[in-house]
């Protein structure tokens, strides 16, 4: 029985000095740091009393301080790390110790304590008394946000797209493309990261036609003298207006690079793969059939044709017979990111997919009228889609540090 006790004893004694030391433990990097209420630049310059010995009044340079922000936000363990000047580096510790409770780091769900550097910048007095802190350098060159960490990144886009001009002896019209999608960025850095997810992206494009010119009987084509019997000759030409549609689910695979800074207009750019997988496709529009008759008599040398058009245009709702299942694009983006804070930022970009692989082939959309069939693409692939959009993402902080640096 004593044993036991000792025992649990022992196991209550380790998990009470385990506690001790988890409390005590003092982090460099949590996933949230402190923060101070406020500006803390300001703050320092603001209650920086600059000492008025004699030595003090040429110094230059940087004090750097270093403090610890406890799980109630307290600031304790004041120390100087690199000074300047004895008065100076004291009025420094001053200052730290008068500060206001800061919000403490976040580490688990739990408050604890961080370790936090604060540098000082001094510039030499030169005893104007019309501006008071003159003396203590609070002007940033660069605020940079350090975005290491997991994004989530949904994105629309809108542009123009689809095969090429002259794939075919159509003329082919693009017309409005729309994507929108998700994806997952992991910066390894402040500024590169890789990115993938899953977006769909639509291809419009479209044509018309007009290759029928005679709606009434002419007698004037000259042929060869027919003394017995007649000859007819049966034809068709076409006019009409034709709308493809392509949708894609598609996976990007890119590497990105942002310019991360708060507050401020920043470049961003991505570049690498979209690979495509065909989810539907459909042409649809309406097409007329103009029958052509050439009859030629005996004892003529010339056809007398005419032409008979149908009443009304025959709608078109086909499928397309032989498209890619499998399209990969090269893909860029170049643009601009304005961030909102650390965590949430807004990109918009411009963007050329250029296709790397054909997209299908068209001679296999047809449609029948009676013993006649009208080819609806041609004879021609559709060849490389392409698209130019303009993008909106969204970039949202998931995990990760979300500091903001300060470099003077």
């Amino acid at each position: 029985m004593k044993f036991r006790l000792s025992i649990l004893l022992i196991l209550i004694l380790n998990g009470v000095i385990s506690a001790q030391q988890d409390s005590n433990r003092v982090y460099m990097f949590v996933p949230q740091m402190p923060a101070f209420k406020g500006d803390v630049d300001a703050y320092v310059a603001n209650h920086f009393q600059f000492p008025q010995s004699e030595g003090s009044q040429g110094a230059k340079g940087t004090v750097n301080v270093t403090f610890v922000i406890s799980q109630t936000g307290e600031v304790a363990d004041v120390k100087i790390l690199s000074g300047v000047y004895p008065d100076i580096d004291s009025e420094a510790v001053r200052v730290i110790r008068t500060m206001p409770a800061w919000t403490p780091g976040m580490k688990d769900g739990k408050p604890v304590r961080v370790q936090y550097n604060l540098p000082i910048h001094i510039q030499p007095n030169n005893n104007s008394s019309n501006q008071r802190h003159e003396n203590v350098y609070r002007q940033r060159d660069t605020i940079k946000i350090s975005r290491e960490g997991l994004y989530l990144d949904p994105n629309i886009g809108a542009g123009i797209g689809g095969p090429p001009l002259s794939s075919t002896d159509i003329k082919v019209s693009r017309g409005l493309n729309l994507k929108a999608g998700v994806g997952l960025t992991k910066m390894l850095s402040s500024n590169i990261g890789f990115s993938t997810g899953l977006q769909v992206q639509q291809y419009n494009f479209s044509y018309s036609i007009d290759n029928t010119n005679a709606t009434t009987a002419f007698d004037g084509t000259v042929t060869s003298y027919r003394s017995a019997g007649a000859d007819t000759v049966v034809t068709a030409g076409y006019s009409g207006s034709i709308k493809y549609t392509f949708l894609y689910a598609q996976v990007p695979i890119l590497a990105r690079y942002i310019s991360s800074q708060e507050n401020r207009l920043g470049f961003y750019a991505e570049a690498g793969v979209v690979l495509g997988y065909l989810v539907s496709s459909s042409i649809t529009g309406d097409v007329t059939q103009t029958q052509y008759q050439l009859t030629q008599a005996p004892n003529t040398y010339w056809y007398m044709y005419s032409a008979t058009l149908p009443a009304s245009p025959t709608p078109v709702s086909l499928t397309a017979q032989n498209p890619a299942k499998v399209t990969a694009s090269f893909h860029a983006d170049i643009g601009a990111i304005i961030p909102f804070n650390a965590k949430f930022s807004l990109i918009l970009a411009a963007t050329p997919d250029i296709g790397l692989m054909n997209a299908g082939n068209g001679s296999g959309d047809v449609m029948n009228f009676g013993s006649t069939k009208f080819y609806v693409f041609g004879n021609g692939n559709y060849g490389n889609f392409t698209t130019w959009l303009f993008d909106a993402k969204l970039l949202i902080k998931l995990s990760g540090s979300s500091r903001v640096i300060h470099l003077y």
